[in-house]
């Protein structure tokens, strides 16, 4: 019967942290509205979460733009991102990015739902 005990105990144990582990790591999937110029360079072919990352994938031709999160007071904060071929894979913790590069238009990336 000990061992009935401590094992019921162990699995109620297990049980828990899995149940922790999912609440702290649950992650609801957002979508993204892009904001600018279709024609622009800058103008993204897809944005979608991977993780807990957003990839941005641009046009082939495209440099490595500047990336910039606004708050909603439109304070402007450099957003740090990694460069994958033409992907950008950035944290998902932004509400609005703004994409740059001198010379063409600026590109909006809105999480739906984010204000602005």
């Amino acid at each position: 019967m000990k061992h009935f005990n401590t094992l019921l105990v162990g699995a109620v144990a297990l049980l828990l942290v899995t149940a922790c582990d999912k609440a702290v790591r649950y992650h609801i999937s957002a979508s993204y509205v892009i904001k600018g110029n279709p024609d622009s360079a800058l103008y993204p072919l897809e944005v979608k979460e991977s993780n807990e990352d957003v990839l941005i994938r641009l046009k082939k031709a495209m440099p490595v733009p500047e990336v910039v999160s606004l708050d909603a007071d439109g304070h402007e904060v450099p957003f740090y991102f990694t460069m994958n071929g033409d992907t950008l894979l950035v944290p998902a913790k932004f509400d609005h990015l703004q994409l740059r590069y001198k010379g063409s238009d600026a590109t909006d990336i809105l999480k739906k739902g984010a204000a602005k």
